[in-house]
């Protein structure tokens, strides 16, 4: 790599680093999804049952187990800690990094600046910006699907046995990461070779039986859990294991069903600022460039899977992560190739958004300073969220933005414009990350109840809760013992029988208006989180467990 293409990835790095890092500093792990995860470490870490997951006490089927393994194998190095259970996740977005740049010199090795720019424009994607540093599985999917496809490439490239081992790795350790979906990701490119691979000759009978062998020996790896797991665990933890979970997400969606088109606005979210830069809709124009094998790859990774996944009934933002590394590439590709032939220009009207955001921004900090009264009765969150300073973080960087601005609207580089784009992106991340993780933490703060719940178990009192419980208390009070879920009619009973209990209830009245008071109240997801002893629910019943709608003669 040239000098200034190994600067443009250590710049795409040490984005990815500062951004993970604000993450880390400035909130907690976020219920319900976050904290569901590390729950499920943390009963594995407990139990010694590295076969079987479990969420309080039940069997976990939703999820294949590798990333509870990895969190697992770090709390074994470095001891048990919220930090590394957040940093796993993250680290596989920084392999992606790694990855993309790999595969942009494989794809693209008369084109060495694409190694540099691929990685800037996947790290400036707002959604991977922001998503990266959560703790999801879809960055584990992600990573293999680019190591998927690096083993494909290989594999054209005349070394078939390495680059089939290394897609047959990334299928079978994508399995384990979030179950069969990966080959939905990886299948469709080794399929539709012929469309991609016209330079070379190929046997295709060999070519096929060699993506054959590695699909089976993709699956095996995935057996070599799941069978060990299908017979230790219920009979329905199998079921759900083999055929509930994927036909309930492709067929019959009860959960995230959305119409065919929905991925297609969300794109323009998820992929900002790339999809509002008129310069690369400008660039698509060169037709030399769609004819370049690394594109045509591209393209036949990205379009089947973009539609297969508009085609399956539940959608969710962070099904297209994997996606996110293949449109960077064609991005980095075309806007470089319109550089070259200096056909590069960006509309003056481009020019226009980001200064009247700034004085936007500037004049509605001012009004808020002349106005504050009638701003908190208006709008209290968001009279909070302007006050204790972040009022000027975000005047600063509107500031900064608008600076940077002027050095992208004079540059004739497109690579400068891409860098300059990148850090407004991560940079307008992290500001939002300063700007509400204190709130967020104080919103979604589950660890104050999580030591409450820690006391009440070690002083051998039963906990139950009147909500679907999804484990957000558990590892935050290192907690031992499953926690009962109920409905709120079914713990008037369960009190009868718990005298020295403790219930947990989430109400959205104020509790200073019921004819007793909780021993706890906090605040969660926008709700009361209250904790009752299970004397006072079982002398006021429905008075304090109901609203008073739902209250006898309510």
């Amino acid at each position: 790599m040239r000098a200034e293409d190994r600067f443009a990835l250590a710049l795409a790095v040490l984005l990815w680093a500062v951004g993970v890092a604000i993450a880390l500093a400035t909130r907690s792990a976020m219920p319900v999804d976050e904290t569901r995860y590390l729950a499920v470490a943390w009963e594995m870490w407990r139990s010694g049952e590295y076969i079987v997951p479990s969420l309080n006490g039940v069997e976990y089927h939703h999820k294949p187990p590798l990333l509870f393994w990895l969190i697992n194998a770090g709390w074994a190095l470095f001891g048990v800690s919220e930090i590394w259970a957040r940093l796993v996740a993250p680290l596989f977005g920084l392999g992606c990094l790694l990855l993309t740049a790999h595969l942009a010199r494989l794809l693209f090795p008369e084109r060495p600046a694409m190694a540099g720019l691929a990685p800037l424009v996947l790290s400036g994607a707002l959604f991977f910006a922001s998503f990266g540093t959560l703790t999801f599985f879809d960055s584990l999917i992600a990573f293999f699907t680019l190591l998927g496809l690096i083993g494909v490439v290989t594999a054209a490239q005349g070394r078939a046995a390495r680059g089939w081992t290394i897609y047959g790795l990334a299928i079978g350790l994508g399995i384990l990461s979030k179950g069969p979906v990966q080959l939905l990701d990886l299948a469709p490119v080794a399929l539709l070779a012929p469309l991609w691979l016209r330079d070379r000759p190929v046997a295709w009978k060999r070519w096929y039986g060699g993506f054959a062998l590695a699909v089976l020996g993709g699956a095996a790896i995935g057996l070599a859990w799941a069978m060990p797991a299908a017979l230790r665990g219920s009979p329905e933890f199998a079921y759900m294991l083999f055929v509930g979970q994927s036909a309930k997400r492709v067929v019959e969606a009860t959960w995230h069903e959305r119409p065919f088109w929905w991925y297609v606005p969300l794109s323009f979210l998820l992929l900002f600022p790339w999809l509002w830069w008129p310069s690369f809709f400008r660039s698509l124009a060169n037709r030399a460039v769609w004819s370049e094998t690394g594109v045509r790859f591209c393209l036949a990774t990205f379009v089947p899977v973009f539609v297969a996944f508009s085609a399956i009934s539940g959608k969710q933002p962070h099904y297209l992560l994997p996606l996110l590394p293949i449109f960077a590439l064609l991005l980095a590709r075309f806007v470089d190739a319109a550089s070259e032939t200096g056909r590069f220009s960006d509309s003056r009207l481009f020019r226009l958004p980001p200064l009247l955001l700034v004085v936007g921004v500037g004049l509605a900090l001012i009004a808020t300073q002349l106005m504050t009264d009638r701003l908190v009765a208006w709008r209290p969150r968001i009279a909070e969220l302007l006050s204790d300073g972040h009022g000027g973080l975000i005047l600063g960087l509107g500031l900064m933005g608008l600076a940077l601005w002027i050095a992208f609207d004079r540059a004739r580089d497109a690579r400068f414009r891409i860098a300059t784009l990148t850090i407004l992106s991560v940079a307008t991340v992290s500001a939002a990350q300063f700007w509400v993780g204190n709130h967020l933490r104080e919103r979604f703060n589950v660890a104050v109840v999580a030591a409450e719940l820690a006391n009440a178990e070690a002083a051998n009192r039963p906990v139950a809760v009147t909500y679907d419980y999804h484990g957000q208390y558990h590892f935050a009070g290192r907690l031992a013992r499953p926690i009962r879920s109920s409905t709120k009619d079914d713990v008037l009973d369960w009190v009868k029988s718990n005298p020295n209990g403790l219930v947990v209830d989430y109400r959205s009245e104020d509790p200073a208006t019921y004819p007793a008071q909780p021993s706890f109240v906090g605040e969660y997801r926008g709700r009361y989180v209250l904790l009752w002893p299970a004397a006072a629910v079982a002398m006021h019943g429905r008075d304090i467990l109901f609203d008073r709608k739902d209250r006898p003669g309510g």
